[in-house]
């Protein structure tokens, strides 16, 4: 994860900082909103205050994930988290355990991590990341607090050092301008050369020569974004537009996507 400047939610971190210092920061939140609004980019600052000595690989700090192959968190990732937080904290007199992607827990998982919320531990803490409230269980969402993100206003974003166009271009997403930032001269050279093939065929088999893995699709969607969108600005082609419109869909609700389904098919209809 980049450990990018905090872009907008200064209203979140001080209410969350606030908490800390009084005590009253609650054992769960859920961080809501869509990717790259800058959910994680808060938690670590966040952390820094929580954790002593934080860092991105932390002793007190645990991070689970959907599983690659089957893009799921199971219920031995939630039960091993539990076991986790059971144990006592090694570096700092408080733990951390973040749920990346949390709607991607399985049913069974979902249950399972339940007790968590049940039977906190003293001095855990848990954070969920999900882009909408319905991902998760009700039973879930009522026990931990929720903290909804809403886009970064277009103003703040342009203090932020991005263009209006830019700004306009991420829907108060920064995270996606910064990934853009960070992503090298192939992704932009791989775009420009499918947006300018003459045929389907052509797109598709530079997307092949480019060989982006196929766990990394969900990544080089995110980071190419600003450039459909600007393709889409500059062409106003009614096709494209729908299919954009599908592909920004599918990024919101990443649970079980087919990630090199949804990028072919936005590709195809450049």
């Amino acid at each position: 994860m980049q450990n990018h400047k905090l872009i907008g939610h200064k209203h979140i971190l001080d209410y969350l900082t606030q908490c800390l210092e009084h005590g009253a920061l609650a054992h769960a939140h859920a961080f809501i909103g869509p990717n790259r609004i800058g959910r994680r980019t808060l938690l670590n600052q966040l952390l820094k205050k929580l954790i002593p000595g934080y860092m991105t690989q932390h002793p007190d700090i645990s991070v689970i994930e959907p599983e690659p192959e089957k893009d799921i968190i199971s219920i031995a990732q939630i039960r091993s988290g539990r076991a986790w937080l059971n144990l006592s904290p090694i570096a700092s007199d408080r733990k951390a355990l973040v749920i990346e992607r949390a709607e991607s827990m399985n049913t069974d998982a979902q249950n399972a991590f339940l007790k968590i919320l049940e039977e906190p531990n003293q001095h855990t803490y848990v954070f969920l990341l999900i882009n909408h409230r319905k991902q998760v269980l009700d039973t879930i969402y009522s026990r931990a607090v929720p903290v909804y993100f809403n886009p970064v206003p277009h103003e703040v974003m342009c203090k932020a050092g991005f263009s209006s166009d830019e700004a306009a271009a991420s829907h108060g997403r920064p995270g996606i301008l910064l990934a853009a930032k960070h992503s090298n001269t192939q992704d932009a050279g791989l775009f420009d050369t499918m947006a300018s093939a003459a045929t389907d065929s052509e797109r598709m088999q530079a997307l092949l020569r480019a060989g982006i893995d196929k766990k990394d699709v969900h990544q080089w969607l995110l980071e190419t974004l600003p450039q459909f969108r600007k393709h889409l600005i500059k062409t106003k082609n009614p096709a494209f537009a729908k299919a954009l419109q599908n592909t920004l869909r599918s990024l919101a609700n990443s649970s079980g996507q087919n990630w090199q389904l949804v990028a072919e098919q936005t590709i195809l209809s450049l």
